[in-house]
């Protein structure tokens, strides 16, 4: 199954292989490591941020969560600083694909 569903009812998502238990992002119907078959599952909220930039006023920032998945977002809220937690406050699917939005935490 895909994360899509998951998405587009808020929730932050990533595939897991069971086979090798570790998480797979992006998202993929087959793990990287073992080719195993992966499936989508809810997802830890809690990261922290590996660097940010920003452009005409808006903070981007890429974030680490467990499992070493890394995700680019916007920082709606917080310390831009390398190493700040941050949570998931917002997620979804709009016509352009994925969206995610961090703040600190």
């Amino acid at each position: 199954m895909s994360v899509e569903p998951y998405l587009r009812r808020g929730i932050f998502a990533a595939s897991y292989c069971d086979a090798c238990r570790r998480w797979v992002w992006p998202p993929s119907p087959r793990c990287d490591a073992c080719h195993g078959t992966t499936r989508a599952r809810s997802y830890s909220e809690r990261g922290a941020i590996l660097e940010c930039s920003s452009r005409d006023g808006i903070v981007f920032c890429m974030c680490e969560f467990p499992g070493g998945v890394r995700v680019m977002g916007r920082l709606v809220a917080g310390s831009r600083l390398a190493g700040s937690p941050v949570v998931v406050s917002g997620c979804g699917m709009n016509p352009n694909g994925p969206f995610f939005e961090f703040t600190s935490g």
